[in-house]
């Protein structure tokens, strides 16, 4: 995961800077600054280097200096793009950065550019010509992105914590959203804990004229809503061609990538699938120690499903002392409150120790109805398309549902 950050209004030069360091640890392989002094606006980034090690780095512009994008996510269709882009006599800086083509595609087609893309993502991009800011998220909202309006400033960032470092923003609780967090046990919607802080939704984007200092937000994805007939082997057909294609376009890495493995039916599907594609799969597991813990201790069927594909596994042990020792860290990662993540948390901050890149089973469980309540919906909502050009061209964004390392 990578990191972005910005501002807009009068600030001090520090500012920036000390918001791009309180998220340090989004992206820890390189950063970069943008600064209009004249427009009073400034952009940053972290970044975690994922695709095109040497060429990616940000805040990156075009040749003429008129766009410049902060970018976070991967774009699993960036191959397909960049030859389409080369069709039409567009030249490119770099090798294989996905973070290019969304910006070289912004250039072209302005905010309709959302649509030609396959991926998670939360980005900003400057315009220096209209003096706007363009923010937009992916589909399902797995990038993370906040914005605030206070004091005469405009400012975003990946985290919460990444906007509280500015002195101009009061910690003040916002009671609603507490109520949500007591009633839900996670604060949902647009609001956030922090008044004043708002989150941008999935599927939306935002557009800030640095001159009237005006926001529009526009909805640019909803799930299509159809109904399906489908016999039990079609249902299987088309699932597990989803699957394949989400995992294959999700392990498109230049580094290793790891999956942590549960045994349970949708962690084993995405290992099973990324061994029979032919790549060596590093898996994970979580157990825990003490008395009691046998009755749900998974770490025996992970085991199995390790030896059945032949994985590079690797098991990590705690007791409860020892996981609620990490709390208070956990608590700082995640900016907001919210009941659980306890166990996750512990899995992937093992991970990170030996992979930048981690595939995880979350996504199964709405997809497959686990909750036991609206099965018509959640079967109808599957595969749901902004429309059919971005089906025929970009595939289905089933793998939006799987969710990756990180947000």
């Amino acid at each position: 995961m990578c990191g972005v950050v910005g501002i807009h209004g009068p600030q001090e030069p520090s500012w920036i800077e000390m918001m791009n360091a309180s998220i340090l640890h989004r992206g820890p392989d390189d950063e970069g600054y943008y600064r209009d002094p004249q427009r009073q606006l400034s952009l940053a980034m972290r970044r975690l280097a994922i695709v095109d090690l040497a060429g990616g780095h940000q805040p990156m512009s075009t040749r003429d200096g008129r766009y410049t994008i902060v970018f976070n996510g991967e774009i699993y269709n960036a191959p397909v793009l960049r030859e389409q882009l080369r069709g039409t006599g567009t030249e490119f800086s770099t090798d294989r950065s996905d973070t290019e083509i969304v910006l070289q595609l912004y250039a072209k087609h302005g905010r309709e550019v959302l649509g030609y893309l396959n991926g998670m993502f939360a980005f900003a991009v400057f315009d220096r010509e209209q003096e706007t800011l363009f923010l937009a998220r992916d589909r399902l909202g797995i990038k993370p992105l906040y914005y605030v309006d206070v004091g005469g400033r405009f400012a975003f960032a990946s985290e919460l914590k990444a906007l509280l470092a500015l002195p101009i923003l009061e910690r003040t609780l916002d009671k609603e959203s507490l109520y949500h967090y007591m009633s839900l046990m996670y604060v949902p919607g647009e609001r956030s804990i922090v008044r004043g802080v708002q989150r941008l939704p999935p599927g939306h984007s935002l557009m800030y004229s640095l001159q009237s200092r005006r926001v529009e937000m526009r909805k640019w994805w909803r799930p299509m809503i159809r109904p399906l007939s489908l016999s039990r082997s079609e249902w299987v057909a088309q699932l597990r061609e989803g699957l394949e294609g989400a995992v294959r376009r999700w392990s498109l890495s230049d580094v290793p990538v790891g999956c942590s493995l549960s045994g349970g039916l949708d962690s084993s599907s995405i290992v099973a699938l990324l061994a029979r594609s032919g790549q060596r799969v590093r898996t994970y597991s979580l157990g825990f120690a003490g008395s009691g813990e046998n009755e749900w201790n998974e770490l025996p069927l992970a085991r199995k499903v390790a030896e059945k594909w032949g994985t590079e596994h690797h098991e990590i042990v705690l007791d409860a002392e020892s996981l609620l020792d990490d709390l208070l860290r956990m608590v700082w990662h995640l900016d907001e409150p919210y009941g659980g993540g306890l166990p996750s948390w512990s899995v992937f901050r093992f991970m990170s120790e030996d992979v930048k890149v981690a595939m995880t089973g979350s996504g199964g469980w709405p997809i497959g109805c686990g909750s036991g309540n609206g099965s018509r919906r959640h079967v109808r909502l599957w595969g749901g398309t902004p429309d059919r050009r971005e089906r025929r061209q970009h595939g289905t964004a089933s793998s939006s549902w799987q969710r990756r390392g990180g947000d």
